[in-house]
């Protein structure tokens, strides 16, 4: 009987366990959702006619713009008009700056607010990636930090060859990226910003601006 009674006690244990493991990761996921997803907009270049994604930020100084990569808006100099995509409507705003260098650039806001951001992740750290690939509904994806290193990414592709490399930091994530994926914000579980993809590489990888250079980018 005390046998039956100690295996009972185990199942009960034991299902408990995999209901708050299992359970709990889901409940958590959908509030980053709902948190972080409508400050995540469409991004449209009226200039190369192409997309992906932004968020809108809020920086140290209590200012809000949209994120998301220069080659994202297509812009050549400030002022530029891009499209934006908030809420199933569309509007249309300047560019207000940009860096070569680090692939970002920001935008007139949409929305009066936007997420904050963290800190530098942690080997290791377990984040999530939301973004609009191919100008989609929002898509929800769980990415782990890997490491910060240097990537060469071809910016004038011939054909199937390329005809220019450039070199770029990036911090890698373990994530599926798809074309307009890029200017999605990577967040912590806080919903806070720490990086920014703008490329996706073989074997399941994704490259994102590392947190340093978003943290002067928006605050300078």
């Amino acid at each position: 009987m005390k046998i039956c009674l100690n295996l009972v006690k185990a199942l009960l244990i034991c299902t408990l366990f995999f209901t708050v493991a299992f359970k709990a990761p889901q409940w958590h996921a959908q509030t980053l959702i709902n948190y972080v997803g409508p400050k995540v907009v469409k991004v449209i270049s009226l200039s190369l006619r192409g997309g992906g994604t932004g968020v809108h930020i809020t920086n140290k100084y209590g200012e809000t713009y949209i994120l998301t990569n220069k080659h994202v808006c297509g812009a050549k100099d400030k002022n530029e008009l891009v499209g934006i995509v908030n809420n199933d409507k569309l509007f249309v705003r300047k560019v207000i700056k940009e860096s070569i260098d680090h692939d970002l650039c920001l935008v007139e806001p949409v929305l009066n607010h936007g997420i904050s951001l963290g800190s530098k992740p942690e080997v290791g750290q377990v984040t999530a990636i939301l973004g609009h690939p191919q100008l989609s509904p929002l898509r929800f994806e769980r990415a782990q930090y890997v490491v910060d290193h240097k990537i060469k990414i071809c910016i004038k592709p011939l054909f199937i060859f390329c005809e220019q490399y450039k070199d770029y930091d990036a911090s890698s994530y373990n994530a599926n990226i798809l074309p307009g994926n890029s200017g999605s914000p990577v967040v912590d579980w806080k919903g806070s910003l720490i990086s920014l993809i703008f490329a996706g590489g073989q074997k399941h990888m994704a490259f994102a601006v590392p947190y340093e250079y978003i943290e002067g980018f928006i605050n300078e």
